[in-house]
């Protein structure tokens, strides 16, 4: 996946956003599905941390939860684990350059999609 069609997949998967169009001479902005409001047009959760942790927070929504660590100093990971009535059990794990990157590339794992 190339890092724009990243961000889509993560803004209508996980987010539940689409894209809307106010005036063809204007980018387009996320909308919630929901609320129908008007979500984010500069949105890049595999830049910015506080769009990354966005994408946690919704992934947490869902009865998932992450686990994030810099084990080593140089590369992150992101864990996305089940809970289970018997223990947790660890589903998707991505490791990045970053901690947004790595969180975006086990979120998109997490709901099907291959980063």
């Amino acid at each position: 996946m190339t890092d724009q069609e990243k961000i889509e997949f993560l803004a209508e998967k996980v987010m539940g956003w689409h894209k809307h169009w106010p005036h063809p001479d204007y980018s387009a902005d996320w909308v919630d599905k929901e609320s129908g409001h008007a979500a984010y047009a500069d949105w890049n959760p595999l830049l910015s941390i506080s769009d990354a942790w966005m994408v946690v927070e919704k992934i947490n929504s869902r009865l998932l939860w992450f686990h994030i660590e810099c084990a080593n100093g140089v590369e992150w990971s992101a864990k996305v684990f089940t809970a289970r009535f018997d223990g947790e059990e660890c589903k998707h794990v991505a490791s990045a350059e970053t901690a947004p990157l790595a969180i975006c590339n086990a979120a998109i794992s997490a709901v099907g999609g291959k980063p």
